[in-house]
């Protein structure tokens, strides 16, 4: 057997990296025939000289990297390549790793409108166009709703960012659901609200985006964060690579949807003045096991239908009924990617007499089925 050598160029730091590169390991298994290069760890780095010349050196057969300033020079090496898109949006002659952003933008102002706040606000990195593009999805889709948010413009001093993000924190008014870009941006507001002693999430709600659990969990308050199916994009990405390295077809574009949102105590908040609704959304979204209609969520509120059937759309933009459907299938959605639950198991576990039942139900919502939407995060 042939092997082909591919040389890993990402970051494993953080946790869009480490997912991909997931990804990329378990299509190597499939395939077998596939040894990997990585970069030496830093105390051996300054013998390699620089990336260019390391890559020159160890002529691989592909490469799958993070975009970096060399670009051009190492696309004229004529080595296949696979690049997750930092600077640029497509990079020509490349399988561009790429993340739907507006729906991340649009999925944090849901979450956040969902939890109650009615003033927003956005962290993000002006200039790079994925940051443009999720405040973009933000923006618009609290537009929808009637409501504007607050931007942070990082100072051009890179030296004065902890100062002016700590004003900007401490002059928002208050409560604020704010989107950060990153995880390590939220975990950055989340550090500042607990030194200006600003209650997080009472004051202050946070979500940012890539879900890394030691970001998220290491911060003063858990942080909630938008998931992105980065492993199954990254067995993606070494299916197009090594079709590329072969001379064959590819696509020049590898796009990783975002999943589900991961629910921690920086939004653990139903931040809705009206005692009815209150009541309303707390019993529905803690009886997503249980075969909860409009009638009951009625009944525990404790006021009248119609005025409760008013004031909750005008507060949640959305039915009673509607809510009830959203917060069952968001259950649905956790159990399917977060536990190897089979479907008859997560049917009984989310209170439905069986699995044609729950695939009907996920299917109204979400238009696929409870295994098609399993096995499109490269699970089974």
């Amino acid at each position: 057997m042939q092997f082909l050598r591919v040389m890993l160029l990402l970051n494993p730091s953080r946790e869009y990296s480490r997912a991909l590169l997931s990804g990329v390991a378990r299509y190597s298994r499939v395939i077998g025939n596939w040894s990997f290069i990585r970069q030496p760890p830093f105390w051996e780095s300054a013998d390699t000289g620089s990336l260019l010349e390391f890559i020159r050196t160890q002529q691989p057969d592909g490469i799958i990297m993070g975009e970096c300033k060399d670009m051009e020079q190492i696309l004229s090496l004529g080595i296949p390549v696979a690049v997750s898109n930092y600077y640029s949006r497509s990079i020509p002659e490349t399988i561009n790793i790429v993340t739907d952003h507006q729906t991340v933008g649009e999925m944090a102002a849901e979450h956040l409108l969902a939890c109650g706040f009615r003033q927003f606000a956005f962290s993000g990195y002006p200039g790079m166009f994925w940051s443009n593009d999720r405040q973009s999805g933000f923006e618009k889709r609290l537009a929808e709703r009637g409501y504007e948010a607050n931007i942070y413009t990082p100072p051009k001093k890179k030296r004065a960012g902890e100062r002016a993000l700590s004003k900007w924190i401490e002059k928002l008014p208050k409560p604020v659901g704010v989107m950060a870009v990153i995880d390590e941006r939220s975990q950055e507001i989340s550090e500042v609200c607990h030194d200006l002693d600003i209650d997080v999430p009472g004051e202050v709600g946070i979500i940012g985006v890539d879900n890394d659990p030691l970001i998220c969990e290491l911060s003063s308050r858990p942080l909630s964060s938008i998931a992105i199916a980065s492993e199954r994009a990254g067995y993606e990405t070494a299916e197009q690579l090594a079709l590329m390295m072969r001379g064959s077809d590819c696509s020049d574009k590898i796009t990783m949807s975002s999943t589900h949102i991961v629910k921690r105590l920086s939004t653990e908040i139903i931040n809705i003045e009206h005692p009815g609704v209150k009541k309303a959304l707390q019993f529905i979204r803690t009886n997503t096991q249980e075969t909860v209609d409009v009638d009951h969520v009625v009944a525990m509120a404790g006021v009248s239908r119609r005025s409760l059937e008013r004031h909750f759309r005008e507060l949640t933009g959305r039915s009673i009924y509607a809510e009830i459907r959203r917060s069952r299938v968001a259950q649905i959605e956790r159990l399917l990617i977060e536990t190897n639950m089979n479907i008859a198991e997560i049917a009984y576990e989310s209170g439905f007499p069986g699995v044609e039942h729950i695939a009907r139900y996920f299917r109204a919502e979400k238009g696929i089925s409870p295994l098609a939407f399993r096995k499109s995060l490269g699970r089974k």
